[in-house]
């Protein structure tokens, strides 16, 4: 969807198509984006999870934003870039075959002998072996469960707002991830007013992402995520405001890329 539509971009011919197509383009993506996210977690132990989840964006993310203003730079139209930055898109039809499907789901959905399977595969490349007494629990624990999600009454999204305290706690993370999101797309979408080179503006911004993903995985486990994202949100609020009073085009933009790192 996000290939086709980010395509289709380039052959608009009015703001109402040009913003259809971005809809669906930005549908895909953080779809992709996400349950990719969370299904490559899901098979990463704790050990590793913060190391897995922030230098992955570290690196990859980074280097991404880092040449996409350089593509639209020496390509100079933009629906050449429009079609060039969605190819990258076709690879996602190859995820169901390379990326195994969430084993916590498959139980969910009562598939256990899938499940099984996967984990067996997971087995074999770490080079261990899990006593075939734990995979017997594993399934009876499972079959259990399912027989009793069955029998109970059948859950969807309001039964995030019926108790006070899993209420407060999802109403919480909405609106701290609509800050996130607002904050993020503004400093990035900000970047041609800042009074700078639009192109070298954007790159160092983008490149913040490496230094400020590292030092999570560094400190995450041993600060906390709740002071850590209370500590970053003001920072960041602190910075932003300050680069909006100020007029100096430097000073302006060296305060909005300390904000959006």
């Amino acid at each position: 969807m996000g290939f086709f539509a980010g395509v289709a971009t380039a052959f608009t011919g009015s703001f109402w198509q040009f913003t259809l197509c971005r809809f669906f383009v930005g549908f895909a993506f953080d779809n992709c984006f996400t349950m990719m996210y969370i299904l490559v977690l899901e098979y990463v132990g704790p050990k590793w999870r913060t190391f897995v989840a922030n230098m992955s964006i570290a690196i990859f993310f980074t280097f991404a934003t880092c040449i996409l203003p350089w593509i639209a730079y020496y390509l100079a139209d933009w629906r050449m870039t429009c079609i060039v930055t969605s190819v990258p898109l076709v690879l996602a039809v190859g995820t169901p075959w390379l990326i195994p499907e969430s084993a916590r789901w498959l139980v969910s959905q009562g598939q256990i002998d899938r499940a099984i399977k996967i984990l067996g595969k997971f087995e074999r490349i770490n080079g261990t072996k899990v006593p075939d007494d734990i995979y017997r629990r594993f399934r009876e624990t499972c079959a259990r469960i399912c027989k009793e999600e069955e029998a109970d009454k059948t859950y969807s999204v309001l039964d995030l707002f019926r108790t006070p305290r899993l209420r407060n706690i999802t109403i919480l993370f909405i609106v701290i991830w609509m800050a996130i999101s607002l904050v993020f797309d503004g400093h990035v979408r900000n970047v041609d007013n800042l009074g700078l080179d639009v192109f070298v503006t954007f790159t160092i911004a983008a490149a913040t992402e490496l230094p400020a993903d590292t030092f999570l995985t560094l400190v995450l486990d041993r600060w906390g995520r709740r002071w850590l994202a209370c500590g970053s949100l003001v920072i960041s609020g602190i910075f932003s405001i300050w680069a909006s009073a100020v007029s100096n085009s430097i000073y302006t933009a060296s305060l909005a890329i300390l904000g959006r790192f």
